[in-house]
């Protein structure tokens, strides 16, 4: 971790952990939209050391390309780092033009359920559930339509988490990421 970052970084991580523990407490005492909501901030607190990595990298071509909101930003930032982690094994494949290393990872086990996250967050599904499991309030003309909330949808979030927050440390997954990040708004938006 760069010595400019440690301060930073650690009470990020701290803001994090205590968000993620709140939303543990109250997904066990049945609070599921609230705990929902919790573990989505804690989410984009990790982005935060994300899209400051990416700020400085020197693989950085140009300012990075934001979304229409910063919650939408940070949202598209885990989404992209989550899919990077697939990617990222089989990046010296790639270099070394080993194509059947190259096919492995689209066939990994949870790299559909990546993918469906990030499409998510594209059509801003993350951050509606997000307002909803908050407010009782319309947004952009969608009603309360009376989400329910999971233990699932929580635990799902919990999961999501713990693998961003390790992959802050990840060179690799960091810089495969910046490149989705970069070019999921314009491809996602043709299809």
């Amino acid at each position: 971790m760069a010595k400019t970052y440690e301060h930073y970084d650690n009470g990020l991580v701290s803001n994090f952990v205590r968000l993620l523990k709140d939303a543990e407490l109250l997904r066990n005492h049945q609070r599921y939209a609230s705990a929902y909501a919790l573990a989505v901030i804690g989410l984009e607190e990790i982005a935060k050391i994300v899209l400051a990595r990416w700020e400085d990298a020197p693989y950085k071509l140009v300012n990075l390309e934001r979304r229409r909101t910063q919650h939408l930003t940070k949202q598209a930032a885990i989404a992209c780092l989550l899919v990077a982690e697939h990617i990222a094994p089989s990046y010296q494949a790639i270099v070394e033009n080993d194509k059947t290393q190259m096919r492995k990872w689209i066939s990994e086990p949870g790299y559909e359920a990546d993918d469906i996250m990030l499409w998510k967050v594209h059509n801003e599904e993350m951050q509606h559930a997000k307002h909803l499991a908050l407010y009782h309030d319309s947004i952009e003309g969608r009603g309360n339509e009376g989400r329910e909330f999971t233990h699932q949808d929580v635990d799902a979030l919990f999961v999501y988490a713990r693998r961003a927050v390790l992959l802050t440390g990840d060179p690799i997954a960091l810089r495969i990421a910046y490149c989705l990040f970069q070019v999921s708004k314009d491809e996602l938006s043709k299809t």
